[in-house]
């Protein structure tokens, strides 16, 4: 079985399952995407997350930047 790929597994996994609790995905007072996070240093983020997503690996002395939430309900 080939695995999911990001895009994938929101679609058949986690909007479904949110869907399922009674959240309506397409209600912004109910669920957000892609929300930025306090703090998130987005060169840093954009570096860090393509070196990731390439197959890299975090190096244990670095701390990961805040970010982007995926969903905020």
């Amino acid at each position: 079985m080939t695995p999911l790929n990001e895009q994938q597994t929101r679609a058949q996994l986690i909007d479904q399952i949110l869907t399922h609790a009674g959240w309506n995905l397409k209600d912004p007072t109910q669920v957000g995407f892609e929300i930025p996070v306090d703090g998130t240093d987005p060169v840093e983020w954009a570096r860090l997350s393509q070196q990731l997503s390439q197959g890299g690996v975090r190096p244990q002395d670095t701390t990961l930047p805040s970010g982007i939430a995926d969903y905020l309900l």
